[in-house]
């Protein structure tokens, strides 16, 4: 015969023992759930790594989340963002277990590495449409810094220093998932500001020169992005132009500073003071007028950004100068990026009457090869033309 205080002691351990055993089999189950659904015998979790392993150039694991679809995009954007619905159930029941049971339990780990964010964005892109659902997360990572973390065995030592490359691949599924949504364009034109990054800048370039007529309200908005400067960053490459407690852009005490720097032999530099002397605050820029001649002698410059700023410069400056620029801004017009087409499309559209000259070319850009050119070339000439009209209208 058991006695009764051992037959307790016994019930105790028998139900903190199952307590236990359901517990981690909650665990293994829901971790099995987390690692994403499965294809040809392989979780999704394990897709990704191969993905991540041949730095995104396996067709097999790419094959694998084109077939999986919507089914692998929770298990994604977990990835993603680094939280888990999964987990935070896991969590929750965890935390309502006794203490001795509580400590017994695994504990659920998450991956914190930038390269899996990076290609867990790849896949979804990969999936294409069917991932819609990904779309706000996304969205979130075009704008969060990933912090670079570097290999100690290449001798790498670690900084303050940021990897764009989640957000690059953010932008790119964005793209192949939903071009025609309000939301992703606008994310995307915002990114064109992240020009300390520059490759996100320059992969939001990419997808926009597909921009299409039904987005022709947001061209202002990129073509203002393109020409940005965040003028909370200093010019790197301008010390002496803009010396710690010295005088800041957008003030006349500048200009004669700023005119000598558009000679600087870094066109980085040149491109700098040109926008710096067309933002000017406005009660400043008469003063500016006394720069015009070097904008428009950097009309000629050797590097096409530079001209194209000069001439944007100019037209901020002093309107009356603007003829000055239609030579300049035609043959911008034949340049191979599409950006600097883009904004000098915009100046002769801004020109009305001034920008006569410009038709035959603006008329040739209605066939650019890149969409956003030709949606914004024949606004262009629906403005000019219709100003034309109107101003013979009225003689």
């Amino acid at each position: 015969m058991i006695p009764s205080g051992l037959k307790g002691k016994r019930g105790r351990g028998i139900l903190i023992i199952a307590g236990l055993v359901l517990v981690v089999g909650a665990y293994v189950a829901l971790v099995v759930s987390a690692r994403g659904p499965l294809y040809k015998g392989k979780r999704a979790a394990q897709w990704l790594d191969e993905l991540i392993t041949t730095e995104g150039n396996s067709i097999e694991a790419k094959r694998a989340f084109q077939e999986m679809g919507s089914r692998a995009a929770p298990y994604l954007v977990n990835e993603l963002t680094r939280k888990s619905e999964l987990r935070d159930k896991y969590v929750a029941i965890q935390s309502k277990l006794p203490h001795a049971l509580f400590v017994a339990t695994p504990s659920w780990r998450t991956h914190r590495n930038w390269r899996r964010r990076q290609y867990a964005a790849t896949a979804l892109g990969e999936i294409g449409p069917p991932a819609t659902a990904a779309i706000p997360a996304l969205i979130e990572t075009v704008s969060k810094t990933e912090p670079f973390e570097t290999d100690p065995s290449t001798g790498a030592s670690g900084g303050p220093t940021f990897s764009p490359k989640a957000r690059i691949a953010a932008i790119q599924a964005l793209w192949k998932i939903s071009p025609e949504s309000p939301s992703v364009v606008s994310t995307v034109v915002a990114a064109l500001q992240q020009k300390y990054f520059c490759e996100v800048e320059s992969h939001a370039i990419m997808v926009l020169a597909d921009l299409g007529p039904e987005f022709k309200s947001a061209i202002p908005t990129v073509i203002q992005n393109l020409k940005f400067y965040d003028k909370r960053q200093p010019r790197l490459s301008v010390p002496s132009f803009y010396p710690v407690g010295g005088l800041a852009p957008g003030y006349a005490e500048s200009v004669p500073r700023l005119t000598e720097a558009l000679k600087d032999t870094n066109p980085r530099t040149r491109e700098a003071v040109a926008y710096d002397l067309g933002t000017l605050n406005t009660p400043d820029l008469p003063v500016a007028r006394a720069a015009i001649p070097g904008l428009i002698a950097a009309l000629q410059d050797q590097d096409v950004i530079v001209r194209i700023t000069a001439a944007e410069a100019i037209r901020n400056i002093d309107w009356t100068q603007c003829q000055t620029t239609v030579p300049a801004l035609i043959d911008l017009l034949g340049e191979t990026n599409y950006t600097v087409r883009l904004r000098a499309v915009d100046l002769l559209r801004q020109m009305a009457t001034e920008a006569t000259p410009a038709l035959p070319a603006l008329e040739k850009a209605l066939q650019d090869n890149a969409r956003i050119v030709q949606v914004w070339a024949a606004e262009a000439l629906t403005q000019i033309q219709s100003t034309i009209s109107n101003e013979a209208h009225s003689k």
